[in-house]
């Protein structure tokens, strides 16, 4: 009894010391005694390395403390708060240096004496460790809405992050320098997911705006375009005829206005084809195509002439040709070759194809009167221009 007596004297004497500052005094002397109260003992929870025993108030290091685990035992373990740091467990235990645990005042005792090192880390590791956990959790689960998330479940093939034993983690720790890297180490994984998670999201989120953003800008462009009016169109078309035009020698015609919508690819007609819109043609007059005509034989023959030639009215189903006192021609078969296939050009502007070649054979039965010079040029022809002659040569 006389033992404990005295530790509990001692311990009053060491909680006196500590109220000191809660006595009626003048402010600066409060802040000389707390200024010699941390010179005496260091305050920092990651520093710590001594701490003060309870019985002779000596600085003993951690790993020479110890705590009593007898019941009944007036400083016996208490963990009355909850300890969040190895260092706050030797402030708010009763701890014993091996001097007093084994051979001075609490040396009764000894038998029940733990290491204090060791509970210290257990009693903090499994309090901030639980505590840890609880807040890994709420990231712990992934969720296939959340672009991070989702391609961890397609790479892992999990729904869930892998549990981290954060207590036993931090148990394991070998100084209070280590526990508090240990726990700051922790600290980073959480926040860089949580981190990750967010910037993964405003990351896709950015990314879908500017595609939004493109594809509205497009498809706008390609509904304007696709809206463009139907006088625009045939004024286009109306353009490209008359440039046509000039290039062929042809004289501008002024065009109805009751056939001012014009298909943009009517200018353009072949043999191979057949155009499926309805266009109306303003059909050149007799003069001017029989001038055409005239300029197309004074460009090949050097100015020679021949007899004219009558040009029928192309408002009519048959466009005909007729020879009227026709001389033929002194020509080559190149020059005759020339000839007709500027006039196939010009014709079929203008006619159908039956039509077309129906005049092509009036021209050459009236220009040349050589039946082998004629088959020359027909085989020429229909070698060129993929068609059949519509009539026998005599």
């Amino acid at each position: 009894m006389e033992t404990e007596t005295k530790v509990q004297e001692k311990v009053e004497e060491k909680l006196d010391n500590e109220n000191d500052d809660k006595k009626p005094g003048t402010s600066k002397e409060k802040k000389v005694k707390n200024a010699d109260k941390k010179h005496k003992l260091k305050t920092s929870n990651y520093t710590d390395t001594v701490s003060l025993c309870c019985a002779c108030l000596q600085k003993t290091p951690h790993s020479q403390l110890f705590v009593c685990m007898k019941e009944g035992c007036g400083y016996a373990l208490k963990q009355t708060m909850p300890i969040m740091s190895p260092a706050l467990f030797y402030r708010r235990e009763t701890v014993f240096c091996g001097a007093c645990a084994f051979r001075g005042l609490h040396a009764p005792h000894r038998a029940f004496l733990r290491a204090a090192e060791q509970l210290a880390f257990y009693t903090a590791s499994q309090e901030v460790g639980a505590r840890l956990e609880l807040e890994f959790e709420k990231f712990q689960k992934l969720s296939d809405t959340a672009p991070v998330d989702y391609f961890i479940m397609k790479a892992t093939g999990s729904s869930e992050l892998p549990k981290i034993p954060f207590a036993k983690y931090l148990e394991t720790s070998k100084s209070i320098i280590e526990w508090h890297r240990r726990q700051s180490r922790i600290y980073n994984v959480i926040r860089l997911i949580k981190e990750q998670r967010e910037e993964g999201h405003r990351l896709v989120k950015n990314e879908a705006e500017k595609l939004l953003t493109a594809y509205s800008k497009v498809s706008t462009e390609l509904e304007r375009e696709a809206t463009v009016t139907v006088t625009e169109k045939a004024e286009e078309a109306r353009v490209r005829l008359a440039e046509h035009r000039l290039k062929m020698g042809i004289k501008p015609v002024e065009e109805e206005k009751s056939c001012s919508s014009v298909s943009p690819h009517s200018g353009r007609s072949s043999l191979h084809s057949n155009a499926t819109n309805q266009t109306v043609r303003q059909m050149p007059s007799k003069s001017d195509m029989q001038k055409a005509l005239d300029d197309v034989d004074d460009e090949i023959t050097g100015g020679r002439k021949y007899t004219s030639i009558k040009v029928e009215s192309f408002d009519e189903p048959k466009k005909e040709i007729i020879e009227e006192n026709a001389n033929f021609i002194d020509e080559t078969v190149r020059q005759t070759i020339l000839v007709m296939e500027r006039r196939f050009e010009m014709i079929r502007r203008y006619s159908s194809p039956k039509d077309t070649i129906e005049q092509l054979a009036d021209i050459l039965d009236s220009r040349i009167k050589c039946v082998r010079h004629r088959q020359i040029v027909v085989d020429h022809m229909e070698k060129t221009y993929n068609i059949n002659w519509s009539r026998e040569l005599k």
